[in-house]
């Protein structure tokens, strides 16, 4: 069964509250995105998000639901009348969404030749979310088996 653009909008009204909120049809359902970041979508009339660990952790005892036959599980949100949880789960979605990168990219950095694309893709994460950057990168080059490697610390301070 398809899902109605009733529903849809009754979703995205309860979602009104976030900037940068969109769908996009797929077989008579509705993919949402955050911040161009697929979250979840609608599928038969049912709000549905990925089960990332930000969303299991405010919904620990949401139904794991298939959103349509052959997919993988996801989330039964079945708070949607709660504009202020909704706003809530999906920041932390995007924000933890984030700080993976973050993280996985500051791991990168200590890698040769990944300094400036890593400093840069941190510093675009970061003001996606909203904050000003205050950050410090310290390294010394050293040699290591014939090649330069640079070895990095990285700190930062977020001023929302």
């Amino acid at each position: 069964m398809a899902s109605s653009k009733d529903y849809l909008e009754y979703i995205l009204d309860q979602l009104s509250g976030l900037d940068d909120i969109s769908y996009r049809a797929m077989m008579g359902e509705y993919i949402i995105y955050y911040r161009s970041k697929v979250v979840g979508g609608i599928y038969d009339d049912r709000f549905l998000v990925k089960p990332v660990k930000a969303a299991l952790a405010m919904m620990p005892d949401a139904d794991l639901e298939l959103p349509y036959e052959g997919a993988k599980e996801m989330l039964l949100v079945d708070d949607v009348e709660n504009r202020e949880f909704l706003r809530e789960l999906l920041e932390a979605m995007y924000i933890k969404y984030i700080s993976q990168i973050c993280e996985m990219l500051t791991k990168g950095a200590n890698s040769y030749n990944k300094k400036e694309s890593s400093y840069t893709a941190i510093y675009v994460a970061v003001v996606g979310l909203g904050y000003t950057p205050t950050t410090f990168f310290t390294g010394h080059p050293k040699k290591e088996e014939g090649k330069r490697i640079t070895h990095l610390q990285f700190s930062a301070a977020f001023v929302a």
